[in-house]
């Protein structure tokens, strides 16, 4: 959309807005690593962006408004393999990450508003480089780092009462199988490393990082220690597939439905505003006022 948009007004080829977006998160959590604040890191961000921005157009794209859209494109394209260059001189190649902050821990508040919060997608798919959509990520990281970076939001949640698995294969634990049909994935991983014992469901079976028939993914996800299988893409024959090879919700996992079902109150608690508003400052206490 934003090429599309670009290119209608101004008739210019910049495909770089990836490159830009990287950035400022890289100048988002430098700020928020010296502040604490998750509001100036925000501010932060979208000031050095656009100050970066500024540069970028001005010294560069515009010497080439009116050239041929061949060079517009080396011209994007050579600023993309130098950024990249940039930010790997300067944060490192490594995943990174910031702290969770302390009002979106407040997750009663979401179930107090009537609102049953569903932790996902368990174990992680930020390291994931490909879209679960289309194909299948693999992470290839030890267990050590997952349970030091990847799990702790979901540690931090793991009293909640639904979580949704990641179509992401974990070599580390199984080489074979992605978490959502691996058994050592969900035991070890899912259960076991994030204190997860609620409600477990799968992401969408239809998506193309998993092989096999639909009758076969429900399988192996059941068998994983999947309680539900999700299919989302309305295609009706395919649905009734599902639905056939799930069966009904019996034993630990339909006990698990029902005290999901149990923490949502029969009656939303009233809303606050400015108690909410208290509880969002204590949390960024240098935030900007709006």
């Amino acid at each position: 959309a934003g090429l599309t948009l670009i290119f209608g007004v101004l008739g210019v080829i910049n495909f770089a807005h990836g490159s830009f977006y990287m950035l400022g998160a890289y100048v988002a959590l430098s700020a928020y690593r010296l502040t604490d604040s998750y509001a100036l890191a925000a501010v932060a961000a979208g000031l050095g962006v656009g100050l970066f921005a500024l540069v970028f157009e001005r010294f560069f794209m515009r010497r080439v408004y009116k050239s041929d859209v061949l060079l517009q494109l080396l011209v994007c394209y050579a600023f993309i393999l130098i950024l990249d260059d940039v930010v790997k001189i300067v944060w490192g190649a490594e995943f990174q990450s910031m702290g969770m902050p302390k009002a979106f821990q407040q997750a009663p508040l979401f179930i107090g508003g009537g609102v049953v919060p569903v932790i996902k997608p368990v174990p992680g798919h930020g390291r994931g480089l490909a879209d679960s959509h289309h194909e299948l990520p693999i992470v290839d990281c030890s267990v050590a780092e997952l349970e030091s970076r990847d799990l702790l939001p979901f540690r931090a949640l793991s009293d909640m009462p639904m979580a949704m698995t990641a179509h992401v294969l974990f070599t580390a634990v199984d080489r074979q199988r992605p978490a959502t049909t691996s058994r050592r994935v969900v035991k070890r991983l899912i259960r076991g490393a994030a204190g997860f014992s609620g409600l477990l469901l799968t992401d969408d079976l239809s998506m193309n990082a998993l092989a096999g028939s639909l009758s076969e993914r429900v399988g192996g996800a059941l068998s994983a220690g999947c309680d539900i299988a999700l299919h989302c893409n309305g295609v009706f024959d395919e649905m009734v597939a599902v639905a056939a090879a799930a069966g009904a919700l019996v034993g630990e996992s339909k006990r698990r439905a029902v005290a999901a079902r149990r923490r949502v109150p029969k009656q939303s608690e009233p809303f606050d505003v400015a108690a909410a508003l208290h509880t969002f400052d204590a949390a960024f206490p240098r935030r900007l006022a709006a």
